[in-house]
């Protein structure tokens, strides 16, 4: 693959603390050159100055459906829409049918990922077979098989003695274990929670935790979306205890009484909190109580989604928007600092789900990188997007933060119409080094 010049670009890299501008050199699908003013002769130059330059963004939590519900979303749709996120690396839910508890399911996966997607895919396993809640997986097997994570995503294992077992196993092999604790009952539009919502979330994160403590495995806890299960996770954490957690753009920027509003679109699981659960999660993300940012994109089709709100399905899209929604009302707000939200989209999911080095910077790594414009405005049409569903919250909303281009071992994953001005005037040999269609 010919090389080419990353030039002017304001790079930025939490991993390794620096922020400036610089050229990045890339060949043979690796940075070979980070400096400023580096070479240009016999070079062809991408002009990427004004734009931010980030690691290539890491998402833990998606569902792409495949295999069999290929009619709301695939691997092919769903990693173009992490690509035109941002997104390099993607880790997605077991939750498939059949579902992916058995070691061949977790191969064929990676065999697909390879063949079909433009973004490098992972996989959780299930926790237990069929995700039934009855009969532990092989946690051992599946590692070896490739999955990342085990988890029974949104069926939380009820029974404590099979809690118990998946964390010891885990622990036995240093697989990570990533339950969520939620609950599955269909509430009244508006309504943020009820009662039992404070001894489900709350209750089994407290109740999972300490399985951790005891086994000594890695517990990460899925889209927290309750103040009070902030509490438990901070005790927990000063108790030196091996957890982490993360949070959706959704639950830091929705509440409850956007519902009515929105309509079926904003109906997920856990559902969107009370305005003051927003702020404490917002904090807790601040304070690394929380430690990353993930969509939990949910495709569904728009017919499941135009049944009205006790009849259509949990789920909310969010590839495609959520690195805008963070920059557009975290960063800009003042809640979050950009290279915090660069980090927590990045660096530190790879780091959690053993995905390094995705999510860094340096000469010799993986060019996966993402370019910003950080001052570009845009209304968010889920129309246009890659994903086969429309699902998303923010439809209509003017954001502020855009991805214009996604780069994935150096070639072009995604690239924003507009970028085609700031190519040379050798523009088709560069959109062919960068593997852009012509």
């Amino acid at each position: 693959m010919p090389s080419y010049l990353i030039a002017g670009g304001r790079v930025m890299d939490p991993a390794h603390g620096f922020d400036a501008e610089l050229d990045i050199l890339v060949q043979d699908n690796k940075i070979a050159g980070l400096a400023p003013h580096l070479p240009r002769r016999g070079v062809t130059v991408f002009d990427a100055s004004g734009l931010l330059v980030v690691p290539g963004l890491v998402d833990v939590h998606v569902h792409f459906r495949e295999p069999g519900d290929e009619e709301k979303e695939d691997l092919q749709t769903g990693a173009k829409a992490a690509a035109a996120g941002g997104f390099t690396t993607v880790v997605c839910q077991p939750n498939t049918d059949p579902p992916i508890d058995r070691q061949r399911r977790v191969r064929w996966f990676m065999r697909e990922a390879r063949e079909k997607a433009i973004v490098r895919l992972h996989t959780a396993a299930a926790m237990t077979m069929d995700l039934a809640g009855k009969k532990l997986t092989n946690v051992r097997g599946l590692k070896e098989a490739g999955a990342v994570a085990i988890t029974d995503d949104g069926h939380p294992v009820q029974k404590e003695d099979l809690m118990q077992d998946a964390c010891k196993a885990a622990a036995a092999c240093h697989m990570l274990v990533s339950p969520h604790c939620e609950e599955s009952k269909l509430r009244p539009i508006g309504h943020p929670q009820v009662k039992t919502d404070f001894a489900q979330e709350a209750g089994l994160v407290k109740r999972d935790t300490e399985r951790a403590r005891r086994t000594g495995c890695h517990l990460h806890i899925s889209h927290v979306s309750l103040g009070q299960t902030v509490g438990v996770l901070k005790r927990q954490k000063s108790n030196a205890v091996m957890v982490t957690a993360e949070v959706t753009p959704h639950h830091l920027t929705l509440s409850s009484e956007d519902e009515e509003r929105i309509g079926p679109n904003a109906k997920v699981n856990p559902p969107l909190r009370t305005k003051e659960d927003v702020q404490v999660l917002r904090r807790a993300l601040k304070a690394d109580i929380i430690d990353i940012i993930a969509t939990d994109h949910a495709p569904h089709t728009p017919e499941e989604k135009s049944r009205g709100w006790k009849d259509a399905p949990h789920g909310i899209i969010g590839l495609e928007t959520a690195f805008s929604v963070i920059h557009t009302e975290l960063v800009l707000k003042k809640d979050l600092s950009l290279q915090e939200a660069i980090r927590k989209m990045s660096f530190r999911p790879a780091q959690i789900f053993g995905l390094l080095p995705a999510g860094q910077i340096g000469v010799g790594l993986p060019a996966d990188l993402t370019l910003i414009d950080l001052d570009r405005k845009w209304v968010v049409d889920p129309e246009q997007f890659f994903s086969k569903a429309r699902n998303c919250p923010f439809a209509g909303s003017e954001l502020c933060g855009k991805v214009v281009m996604t780069l994935v071992g150096g070639q072009s994953a995604y690239t924003d119409p507009v970028m085609q001005t700031r190519m040379p005037k050798r523009t088709s040999r560069l959109q062919e080094t960068l593997g852009i269609a012509q």
